[in-house]
């Protein structure tokens, strides 16, 4: 069986979000992104060398990790930033380098944030705290052997400072090269994807492999109670939004004890002469913000 050779509509989660394919625009952009990573990438490498350094004077051996919380779209389908469960902003860097580390082996099946403390517990010999969601990648660290039937998750809600009635519970799921993506409120928008076959999630298998794409769904929502879920969501996003008007309010006036919020120096808000500068006209919205900034 082949796929639909048709390219998946915008999600309907996704309508409201901006979508810019200019290729000026999705080109700067990524050129600005590449900036940052290879800025970024530079000071790691300092963080890195102060760590073998430590090590080295100190006899000791250790870990190095580098990771990351989220990716980023990039002009991808004229998205920007993260809020989604596509690759582009889910699928992130986690690099290992140290101690019970094989050099040069690159672990191809999917795992999780969550893994990072099981794995330190057991290179360490510490105790790890009960009943993780994560699990331990020793082995595969020590011989690029993974567990291909393993399922991997991901939950987002969209639109998390936006109105209650207009957030979204989403959830993905990994299974080798498969990919399921599913959303409470859109169950006939479902996406299924063959990774290896479809890296960019441009054509979806749901149609396709409805079996495979049943048996995803009913794993992605046993024993989940969403009304629960979304009821805690909203509680604490109306505690970040009292914080938030908490954290303007003194870090625009000025108490007997000095502001109450740290301010960036001067030399923090200048970026380094080898950044991209543009004359590519910021989207309309983006530009928006920036005047009412």
């Amino acid at each position: 069986e082949t796929a639909d050779p048709k390219v998946n509509p915008i999600h309907p989660v996704h309508g409201s979000r901006l979508q810019d394919k200019s290729p000026d625009i999705v080109r700067a952009a990524r050129a600005a992104y590449y900036g940052l990573v290879e800025f970024t990438d530079d000071l790691i490498g300092k963080v890195y060398q102060a760590w073998q350094d430590y090590l080295e004077r100190t006899e000791r051996k250790g870990t190095f990790v580098y990771l990351s919380d989220h990716g980023d779209h990039a002009g991808d389908r004229g998205f920007y930033g993260k809020q989604s469960l596509y690759d582009s902003s889910s699928r992130i860097p986690m690099i290992f380098e140290g101690s019970n580390v094989a050099k040069g082996l690159r672990v191809s099946e999917p795992v999780s944030l969550m893994d990072l403390g099981p794995t330190l517990s057991e290179l360490t010999g510490a105790e790890c705290v009960p009943d993780q969601d994560g699990v331990s990648l020793v082995r595969q660290l020590e011989t690029g052997i993974g567990d291909g039937r393993r399922t991997v998750q991901a939950e987002w809600i969209n639109g998390a400072f936006s109105k209650e009635e207009d957030r979204r519970f989403g959830k993905m799921l990994r299974q080798g090269n498969w990919k399921f993506i599913t959303y409470a409120d859109f169950p006939e928008d479902d996406e299924l994807y063959r990774m290896d076959e479809d890296p960019e999630e441009l054509h979806s298998l749901v149609g396709v492999y409805a079996d495979r794409a049943d048996a995803f769904r009913k794993m992605a929502y046993e024993g989940l109670d969403l009304e629960a879920l979304m009821r805690a969501h909203n509680i604490k996003a109306r505690n970040y939004g009292m914080m938030k008007r908490w954290g303007d309010m003194h870090h625009t006036e000025k108490t007997e004890y000095g502001r109450e919020r740290w301010e960036c120096t001067e030399a923090g808000k200048k970026l380094p002469n080898h950044y991209l500068s543009t004359r590519v006209p910021l989207p309309e919205m983006f530009r928006r913000k920036a005047q009412n900034t």
